[in-house]
This record gives structure tokens, C-alpha cells and sequence, in this order.
């Protein structure tokens, strides 16, 4: 590795063990977190209410 290569910045993500109980907390969790906004992109909408069978 060349001096170039070590001078990089990186970005660090900490994880910390943490029980989320409250459903409602654990969806606005992740309803605001930019790692799921490809959800929103209208191409994932792959199934609609005619794909549902009843059981």
C-alpha cells in the first residue's frame, strides 16, 4: 500500500446491541433511515392486491 491509498477517509459505523420491543418505535426506525429508501422507489412495487390469495 502506497502512501496515497493510507491517506483515504472512511466512515465508521458503531453497532450497539439494542432490544427494540415497541413496534411502532422499530418502524420509525427504519422508515427514516437512508439504507431503506429504495423501498420508496415505485420499481420495487412489484406486488399489488391482486397477488394476494386467500388461505
Amino acid at each position: 500500500m502506497d502512501l496515497k491509498e493510507a491517506d483515504k477517509n472512511v466512515k465508521v459505523l458503531i453497532l450497539l446491541e439494542e432490544e427494540i420491543n415497541d413496534e411502532n418505535e422499530w418502524l420509525k426506525i427504519i422508515s427514516n433511515n437512508p439504507g431503506f429508501d429504495f423501498l420508496k422507489d415505485e420499481e420495487e412495487e412489484i406486488y399489488s392486491l391482486k397477488d394476494v390469495k386467500a388461505v
